[in-house]
């Protein structure tokens, strides 16, 4: 997964990406309409993507753990029940 990058201006890379025009006419109408650039709208895009797909690497890591090692049933039930007993004013 992805680590969280905290880039000084001296780190900064400038990175050519090809897109058509009408995306570029759509993210200059935004940027003017947000009062912020089209680069900055580009990076929290890319950011926002990275996180997603982070996330979705983890749920998959986790279904994937789960299926090889599923809960036992019984095992939560008990569980559920000792807490019913040590939490008995809660509301479950």
């Amino acid at each position: 997964m992805a680590q969280a990058r905290n880039l000084q201006p001296s780190h900064s890379r400038i990175v050519q990406v090809p897109m058509d025009a009408a995306l570029v006419a759509d993210l200059d109408a935004w940027a003017d309409k947000l009062g912020r650039s089209r680069s900055d709208l580009i990076r929290e895009a890319c950011r926002r993507q990275v996180k997603k797909l982070d996330l979705d690497e983890a749920d998959r890591l986790y279904r994937e753990r789960y299926e090889k090692f599923p809960e036992d049933p019984s095992l939560a039930e008990s569980l559920g029940l000792a807490l019913g007993d040590v939490l008995p004013d809660e509301e479950w």
